[in-house]
């Protein structure tokens, strides 16, 4: 196995720990904002924040999912002795068809959260400042994966 393979492989899977980071993270807001509720706001209830969940946590939890899967594929490929490139050639569209998909719903969903007006210093404005963090950590990393797969493409 190529030395840029293996970089390659190495950060696919860091991309996969920071998604679900991210994923994590982006449901703990809304946890902690149920759980923490500020005074008069009765609609703080963790059913009324579902939908937002799912619809910010799942494109992290499904792109890290196929990310793992190719990543898995291409370590057995490359065990087996058989042409990489196809592994490589599944991680770049995975990671290009998975980037905008994260990026807009993560960040739409943060700003969601961020509309939610959590009160100072709680612990829901906490997680939402870590998770603006998270959030540009994972996207980085799958654009970091996509391009490293796209140039292992080219020389596998």
């Amino acid at each position: 196995m190529s030395q840029r393979l293996r970089i390659t492989l190495v950060v696919g899977v860091l991309a996969v720990v920071m998604m679900l980071i991210a994923a994590v993270n982006l449901v703990l807001v809304f946890v902690l904002f149920s759980a923490y509720p500020p005074a008069g706001r009765p609609d703080t209830e963790l059913t009324n924040f579902v939908v937002p969940m799912a619809v910010g946590a799942l494109p992290f939890l499904i792109v890290g999912a196929l990310i793992a899967w190719t990543l898995l594929g291409a370590r057995a490929a490359t065990k087996a002795g058989e042409p990489r490139q196809q592994s490589v050639t599944t991680l770049a569209l995975v990671s290009g068809i998975g980037l905008p998909i994260t990026l807009v719903f993560g960040f739409w969903v943060g700003l969601f959260a961020s509309a939610q007006e959590l009160p100072a210093g709680s612990p829901a404005e906490a997680a939402l400042n870590v998770y603006q963090f998270t959030l540009l950590a994972a996207v980085l990393a799958d654009v970091v994966t996509l391009v490293l797969a796209l140039v292992s493409r080219r020389s596998a």
